[in-house]
């Protein structure tokens, strides 16, 4: 079995870890291909020969990025990985041990982070990530995250490929968790297949206008996936949900603290609060342009 792996990139500087984890990997180099889509300014790629990039010229969204890196390599599974995510040395083996099996199409890993990384960084983490993190129980799971997630090239066959209609990191993953599960697919989650989460944004404001842009590309207020991944009926007007963001982000962020122990280690509970707060404006702000 051939893995190929794709890292889209936007002059990253924690690329060179990543790299430098996967030359370290336990699994067959000859085995595997590394293909780094867009732009590296600081010339990681150029200082791993086993890695190549394809420079796309100007910044493209990890949509069309990840599809480039699909349409260029030719794995029997292709394993998506952020130029922010450091994986463990057993993280290729790990996925080829799943895909062994034939009707496995759909994996993701687990994600970990520094607890001492800055305050808010760690607050996105476990606003963001909280389903998949290393703590979290295996099983299935509705959405995985591309930040670590491998796809039986014949899934992308039959659903398509990233809808590059989401011009952002944001949406994209959602949308193809959404049209794997439509189509009869298993998302397994497995936390061992690990990655840590080396976070770029470490000030509130930066967080937080992340959280909007979430909000607003997510499938929940998308009008294809409404009727079955939308809000309630009641919050589907964006005063509505803006009227009831703050009631919505207490009971989120109240229930990511209440049913995962394990993300209690650091007082993040109100800035995870009002990360669920700027999703729902983000959210709102979406729904008001569809409406308008």
């Amino acid at each position: 079995m051939k893995l190929s792996v794709v890292i889209p990139n936007l002059h990253s500087p924690t690329l060179d870890a990543v790299l430098a984890a996967l030359a370290a990997q336990s699994w067959p180099r000859d085995r595997c291909d590394v293909t780094v889509v867009g732009l590296d300014g600081y010339g990681h790629t150029a200082r791993f020969p086993f890695a190549r990039l394809l420079d796309t010229g100007v910044p493209t969204p990890p949509a069309r990025a990840r599809n480039l890196g699909i349409r260029a390599t030719d794995g029997e599974v292709i394993v998506f990985l952020d130029a922010d995510a450091v994986p463990h040395p057993d993280w290729l083996a790990r996925y080829a041990a799943w895909f062994a099996a034939p009707d496995v199409a759909v994996v993701g890993g687990g994600i970990t982070f520094a607890w001492d990384a800055p305050y808010w960084s760690v607050a996105e983490n476990v606003s963001v990530f909280y389903p998949t993190v290393v703590s979290a129980p295996r099983g299935v799971r509705p959405n995985l995250p591309t930040m670590n997630l491998a796809v039986r090239r014949a899934a992308f066959d039959r659903v398509g490929l990233f809808d590059e209609r989401y011009p952002k990191a944001a949406g994209e993953d959602t949308d193809l968790s959404l049209r794997l599960r439509q189509a009869g697919y298993t998302l397994h989650f497995d936390p061992r297949i690990a990655v840590e989460h080396r976070q770029p944004r470490a000030s509130a404001p930066a967080v937080l206008r992340k959280a909007q842009v979430l909000g607003y590309y997510s499938p929940r207020v998308d009008p294809r996936y409404a009727a079955t991944e939308g809000f309630p009926p009641p919050l589907r007007h964006p005063w509505a949900l803006r009227l009831a963001s703050p009631a919505v982000a207490a009971a989120v962020a109240t229930r990511i603290y209440r049913d995962n122990p394990p993300l209690r280690r650091r007082l993040v509970w109100p800035a995870v609060y009002l990360h669920k707060l700027a999703w729902c404006w983000g959210a709102a702000r979406r729904l008001a342009d569809d409406n308008g």
